[in-house]
């Protein structure tokens, strides 16, 4: 019971740091294009955020295998849209988007 408050909190915790990393820590896209709007970069950040807050947010699910599958598949989607093997523009991103958002309305 209580290695399990442990990876609870944990979990808090590396959810709240993955979802100021963006923004707060670790700025990286600070400017934008020349026609005046955001760049991809920016859409990754708020996409990074999101998955942060709902990894904390899962921590609080009473089954724990839930909760546990959830954060993964969190983690690995926050892993894949800035290293690029998902794009959150066009046909594909999209398709990513409402397929989180059906994780996030599981909980």
């Amino acid at each position: 019971m209580k290695l399990q408050k442990v990876f609870v909190w944990a979990n808090i915790v590396l959810g709240i740091i993955l979802a100021l990393t963006p923004f707060v820590l670790f700025p990286v896209c600070r400017s934008l294009k020349i026609d005046g709007s955001n760049m991809n970069c920016f859409y990754s950040g708020i996409f990074v955020t999101v998955l942060g807050v709902s990894i904390a947010a899962f921590s609080f699910v009473k089954c724990r295998v839930i909760s546990a599958m959830l954060s993964s598949c969190a983690g690995i989607a926050c892993w894949f849209v800035p290293n690029g093997v998902f794009t959150l523009l066009g046909k594909t991103g999209r398709v990513v988007c409402v397929l989180i958002l059906l994780m996030l309305a599981g909980l």
